[in-house]
């Protein structure tokens, strides 16, 4: 795949999380830490994701971690890996922080029950189908299911 159908593949994915989306986010040493999270995003950063959850979920024990997403057209599918670490930077947390997230803590910033993560990224693979699955459904029978395999795939480090 050339470069630009790399960036290209890469900026979409970004686009499509800013400034926040809904993605499946697991520690890689513990099969049962998976769970849909809300991601957020910091302007043009690139390598990292931020969760804000409770020092009781068990993404919170840190760690290799992967997050996997799927848009809502269900065209586009992404696998972000990288390392999730507590984070303390109250000047970033300001920035993120929205009336979405206060709506989860009764005392807001201040709440007992706040943590935040963050994903530092060391790679993303993005899918991209020509066809969503919703379109193939609704497709004739006899259609050539080969017009969904002609997608694109790009694998790109953050590092």
């Amino acid at each position: 795949m050339n470069d630009s159908v790399s960036a290209d593949l890469e900026q979409r994915l970004w686009n499509e999380l800013a400034p926040s989306a809904f993605a499946f986010v697991g520690l890689l040493n513990d099969e049962g830490s998976d769970v849909p999270m809300t991601v957020h995003r910091d302007g043009q950063d690139h390598k990292s994701l931020w969760i804000f959850t409770t020092p009781h979920c068990r993404l919170s024990d840190e760690g290799p971690a992967v997050a996997h997403y799927t848009n809502t057209s269900q065209d586009l599918f992404a696998r972000i890996s990288g390392t999730i670490r507590a984070e303390h930077d109250e000047a970033l947390i300001d920035r993120l922080w929205s009336p979405h997230i206060a709506a989860w803590y009764d005392d807001g910033r201040d709440d007992r029950d706040l943590a935040v993560l963050r994903l530092d990224i060391d790679q993303c693979e993005i899918w991209n189908a020509a066809t969503s699955p919703l379109t193939m459904v609704n497709r004739p029978a006899a259609a050539k299911a080969q017009d969904a395999r002609q997608g694109h795939h790009a694998i790109v480090s953050s590092r």
